[in-house]
């Protein structure tokens, strides 16, 4: 006996499902197109509008024909990396498929071919270009920072892949292109480098020609305590630079931890320098942070 009306099966009510699938829980076709669903795409419902790239992802991955796999921007949003525009439902998913695949179309999707290529990844249990693959994909259709943002999000030292891998993987696109782009940002590219910004704050200090800073360092006093581990670090001129964003100032605890150590710090005899998101707003305000460090440092 068909539903025709009244709520969804419980296993249908937090995920995206196929009409197929709907009906053989006993949802007849009136019920599917009742207005409390959504269509994230053709064949597919979902009681709420999909949130984030990886529920829509989700959504069109009940239905894509394997094989397939994220690839480009979507798989560098799937991996967590920091993209320069906010994602957006109306963003198109990009999918790549074997270049002997059929042809295929749907709407809000932009098919890839090589997936035999290229390394696979799972990101919430869905098939994702990996890492060094995705950074070759996308890293050419970006300007030469965010290329470098996006390098330094793959590489992370914490939660990344060796440098090494990233080098193998531009190495074997010679020839390509592309590859010019690449090989324009792999020197740029720092492992230890935590966040967007202070990719950025750090590209500053390179063309401003500042020496290189050590990246998330960890300062000690003379009797070996730890004093901090900072963002950017000129251990012989004992100076520092900290990238501070919101949540510096908008979390109480983590306010007082910073002043605190950065108390120690100047204590001990390190000259600091805090930066915020301003700072990077424009080049005057980049030239005045930069020649304060500078200053500090006796370029």
């Amino acid at each position: 006996m068909s539903r025709s009306s009244g709520a969804l099966p419980e296993p249908l009510l937090n995920r995206a499902f196929t009409v197929s699938d709907g009906m053989s829980r006993g949802l007849s076709r009136e019920r599917l197109r009742g207005r409390d669903l959504v269509c994230p795409t053709t064949a597919v419902r979902s009681a709420r509008p999909p949130q984030t790239v990886a529920q829509l992802a989700a959504a069109y991955a009940e239905v894509l024909p394997p094989p397939w796999a994220f690839s480009h921007l979507t798989a560098a949003r799937l991996l967590g990396w920091p993209t320069a525009r906010p994602w957006r439902p109306t963003e198109p998913l990009h999918v790549i498929r074997s270049l002997d695949a059929a042809q295929l179309r749907r709407r809000g999707v932009v098919f890839h071919r090589g997936l035999e290529l290229r390394e696979l990844v799972l990101c919430n249990d869905l098939p994702v270009v990996a890492p060094a693959e995705t950074w070759c994909d996308q890293a050419p259709q970006e300007p030469l920072d965010e290329r470098v943002v996006l390098g330094d999000a793959a590489v992370n030292a914490w939660t990344g892949i060796p440098f090494t891998t990233l080098e193998a993987a531009v190495q074997a696109r010679a020839g390509r292109r592309s590859v010019r782009a690449l090989r324009e940002a792999i020197p740029l590219i720092r492992p230890r480098s935590r966040s967007a910004r202070e990719t950025l704050t750090r590209l500053a200090f390179h063309r401003a020609g500042l020496p290189e800073p050590e990246l998330n360092a960890v300062i000690v006093d003379e009797a070996g305590g730890w004093l901090s581990e900072s963002d950017f670090v000129w251990r012989r001129e004992r100076v520092v630079a900290e990238y501070d964003g919101d949540h510096h100032r908008t979390d109480v605890r983590q306010w007082r931890r910073d002043h605190a150590r950065r108390r120690a710090l100047v204590d001990n005899g390190w000259r600091l320098h805090i930066l915020v998101a301003d700072d990077l707003a424009g080049p005057m305000r980049i030239t005045r942070m930069v020649d304060g460090i500078a200053r500090d440092l006796g370029c």
